[in-house]
């Protein structure tokens, strides 16, 4: 009898766990969204913080990258050595040589609002209005020094080594702190730098060279901003002797410069005011820049990262996107080694 009540007992407990009622069904899926619902939030959250770093660090990587070749150029500009363009005697014998080298007052200039130098080929169908144009010359390379005296003028140019890869056609400058003269190589060895009189007017520079001078390679560049394929805007660098226009940095939304002016009387080689190009052409000051004041705004590649449009300042004024991307300013102030000697 014991053992039937047992058994009994026992199928009598397993009927009543044999199912779950509507009402535990309800409540495990009610748990189970809810459990759902907070992994893909956290799904999401991770996926938009990673979405912002990684925006924000291709933002400040292009930043730096675009301050750093504009500052090389920038700070190089009109570049000769121990003295200023001004100060010296010059001489131009390649006859490529485009105007704006060994001229104090083209060496550096700019144009505001998408205009276009008329020196430079057409204008380019992709350049946005509203933007900085910079033209800077200076040299490509570091400075090699002549390993002997020229006997003669016509002579060729002795150097110890060539590491900075001159070659036949290239325009470089010799100078002292006497004199620069502007050449095209007509050939180019390990030791030796050749100057005849094709692509010159003459095979003779103005006088023999002592071993103090120095040779480098000169070239002028653009800087402007210009659509892309996809129509997104970028920094772009024209560089004179290829004739080619590279795309520098994605992403560039706006670029303007403003240049520091030395007016003192006595010109003491520092800035004493901030003008955009159109102020220092109209005052007729460009041999008197001493600084420029770059600034550059940088945009994400990825819209929808705000949570409303971004309120930023931008050179001096102060603007709201018209989208969900971040921006970002970047600013830097470069001054001209050749003109703050």
């Amino acid at each position: 009898h014991e053992l039937r009540a047992m058994n009994a007992r026992s199928r009598h407990g397993n009927h009543r766990q044999s199912g779950l009622g509507l009402v535990e069904i309800m409540v495990a899926i009610v748990v189970g969204l809810i459990v759902l619902d907070g992994v893909l939030q956290i799904y999401l959250s991770s996926k938009q913080t990673y979405r912002m770093q990684e925006n924000q660090s291709r933002i400040q990587e292009n930043g730096r990258f675009a301050l750093q070749f504009m500052t090389r150029d920038l700070r190089m500009a009109g570049y000769i050595g121990c003295i200023t363009i001004p100060q010296i005697t010059t001489n131009v014998l390649a006859t490529g040589a485009p105007a704006q080298m060994f001229n104090s007052t083209a060496v550096i200039q700019g144009y505001d609002s998408g205009a276009w130098p008329i020196t430079f080929p057409a204008k380019p169908a992709n350049l946005v209005t509203g933007t900085s144009v910079l033209v800077v010359t200076a040299p490509v390379s570091s400075s090699v020094q002549l390993s002997a005296a020229m006997p003669a003028a016509n002579a060729a140019i002795g150097i110890a080594s060539n590491p900075y890869n001159f070659q036949t056609g290239d325009l470089l400058l010799i100078s002292d702190c006497q004199s620069a003269e502007l050449f095209q190589a007509t050939g180019v060895t390990a030791t030796a730098i050749a100057h005849a009189a094709t692509g010159n007017t003459s095979a003779a520079l103005s006088r023999p060279y002592e071993p103090r001078a120095l040779v480098m390679k000169y070239d002028v560049f653009m800087y402007y901003i210009g659509t892309d394929a996809a129509g997104n805007r970028a920094l772009y660098r024209f560089q004179q002797s290829t004739a080619g226009t590279n795309q520098l940095i994605d992403n560039v939304q706006n670029m303007q410069i403003n240049y520091g002016v030395d007016n003192s009387p006595g010109k003491d080689h520092a800035a004493h005011q901030y003008l955009n190009a159109a102020g220092v052409t109209a005052a007729g000051r460009w041999p008197d820049v001493v600084s420029a004041q770059v600034n550059l705004l940088l945009v994400s590649n990825d819209d929808g990262l705000t949570t409303q449009p971004q309120q930023y300042s931008f050179n001096g004024a102060t603007v709201t996107a018209t989208d969900r991307r971040l921006y970002r300013p970047f600013s830097a102030t470069i001054a001209f080694r050749n003109r703050v000697q």
